[in-house]
């Protein structure tokens, strides 16, 4: 199982966190400068709702709720 992330492309990279609901990191990855689209693996995380944290440098982070099933 796995998630499509997509975001604007820009020339700044990002890291992505996936949060379990105590705010624990459960997955990490990372967007490259200029890419727009990142397939995040979702396997053996258990079903229930967790949160998608987006930071790029210099700005706030983007948080999006994401629920596994």
């Amino acid at each position: 199982t796995s998630a499509a992330l997509r975001r604007p492309v820009t020339s700044t990279a990002a890291a992505v966190r996936v949060l379990d609901a105590l705010g624990r990191p459960v997955r990490q990855a990372a967007f490259g400068a200029g890419q727009a689209e990142l397939e995040l693996s979702l396997s053996g995380l258990a079903s229930g709702v967790y949160v998608v944290e987006l930071a790029a440098s210099g700005a706030q982070p983007t948080r999006s709720r994401l629920v596994v099933q």
